[in-house]
């Protein structure tokens, strides 16, 4: 049966379909519908290539670093929603092979809690229902898990000897670490990884 604009009802279904799944994508799924600035993009391109051990990304407050962060690790976890741009690249097309599927993100307490900027953009950013967020003995989320990934959150007023044991190829510092944290950090990468550092500037 065709409608009076020639429209048959099998094609009405089908719209309907399409309109619900945009609109429950928007709603769970946000992460696909994420725009970064110029700056941002080009953060998150480094971030997610594995060809340089250490990514610096110096840039005022306000311009969104720790957001773009938590956008290129939700698009690590689940590829699918990143961008057809960035899914050739590298830790999104093929994991390293002997790395283990490990993540840390350390930032300042402030940041990390409850109601703080990393914890809040990953509840603003990442889809619905499709990740496990543990508190283990912490006051907020501290350990992560999507997809056969593993992403623990640490703080710089945790104890220089908790930072120390597993190997985690991919460390975010959330601004610049104590050095005696960064030591033990780097040797978390001896299987190989990546160092990522978006910061503000001292003179900021």
């Amino acid at each position: 049966y065709c409608g009076a604009e020639g429209v048959s009802l099998d094609d009405d279904l089908v719209m309907a379909a399409l309109d619900s799944e945009l609109r429950r994508r928007k709603s769970e799924e946000p992460l696909r519908y994420v725009k970064l600035n110029k700056p941002c993009e080009e953060f998150a391109r480094r971030l997610l290539d594995d060809t340089t051990y250490i990514t610096v990304f110096a840039a005022p407050n306000g311009l969104g670093k720790t957001r773009t962060a938590i956008t290129a690790l939700g698009w690590l976890l689940w590829p699918e929603m990143a961008p057809r741009a960035f899914q050739g690249l590298p830790l999104l097309s093929q994991w390293p092979l002997g790395w283990p599927k490990k993540v840390r993100f350390i930032s300042t307490p402030k940041e990390i809690e409850e109601i703080g900027a990393v914890q809040s953009a990953i509840k603003e950013l990442w889809p619905l229902n499709r990740y496990e967020s543990i508190k283990g003995k912490k006051t907020y989320p501290s350990i992560f898990k999507a997809n056969g990934f593993e992403m623990d959150m640490m703080t710089y007023d945790q104890d220089p000897k908790e930072f120390e044991g597993a190997t985690i190829p991919l460390i975010i510092f959330n601004e610049p670490p104590p050095e005696e944290i960064y030591k033990r950090c780097v040797a978390r990468t001896r299987m190989g990884g990546k160092l990522v550092f978006p910061m503000t500037p001292l003179t900021d």
